[in-house]
């Protein structure tokens, strides 16, 4: 079954767990997970790896996790979101063109697939590049504004520090990168 929305809307909450995930780990491409309960909105975000760029035992447990999680709390996983490292690279890195194949079987139907400017962030605006089988989907953020005036704010004050992904679990246990409940 493919994607027929041309369209989506990205809630405000994902957007900001995105743009901490890829300030954390500056230096670090980092791929997470778009998740919401219909193919219209992505309202959440579940940040994925930032150290761990093959397909291993690892992260194929990461994404069965990510499978659980989102089948407890009646969500669907919509596709993927990677902001590169080197803020030329326009392509999907192999990681996540292999994450995507992998994601189109289980779903059975292409992901949707968000290639995020680096240098745009913050401004919202123009920052997503989506796709779905190569065709482009039109993505808004409400209010871009007052959301990239509140990123600079808290981008200020470090609150990128409290979002967790699937390579900081692995290193602590403790931490919950699945729902991040210290940003929610």
């Amino acid at each position: 079954m493919a994607m027929t929305t041309q369209s989506l809307e990205v809630a405000p909450l994902a957007y900001r767990k995105i743009v901490y995930h890829s300030a954390k780990y500056m230096s670090s491409t980092v791929i997470g997970i778009l998740v919401g309960t219909t193919r219209e909105r992505v309202e959440d975000v579940i940040p994925f790896v930032h150290h761990w760029h093959t397909l291993s035992p690892m992260t194929e447990a990461g994404m069965a996790l990510v499978e659980a999680h989102t089948a407890k709390h009646h969500q669907q996983i919509l596709g993927l979101y990677e902001v590169p490292e080197h803020l030329a690279q326009k392509d999907l890195s192999p990681t996540t063109a292999a994450l995507a194949k992998t994601l189109a079987t289980r779903m059975g139907h292409a992901p949707l697939l968000f290639s995020l400017n680096g240098t745009k962030l913050v401004d919202v605006r123009g920052a997503i590049d989506a796709t779905v089988q190569g065709r482009t989907v039109q993505v808004q953020v409400p209010q871009p504004e007052s959301l990239a005036l509140a990123l600079r704010q808290e981008l200020g004050q470090g609150v990128f520090q409290f979002l967790y992904d699937w390579d900081d679990h692995l290193e602590n246990t403790q931490l919950d990168w699945l729902i991040n409940p210290d940003l929610a």
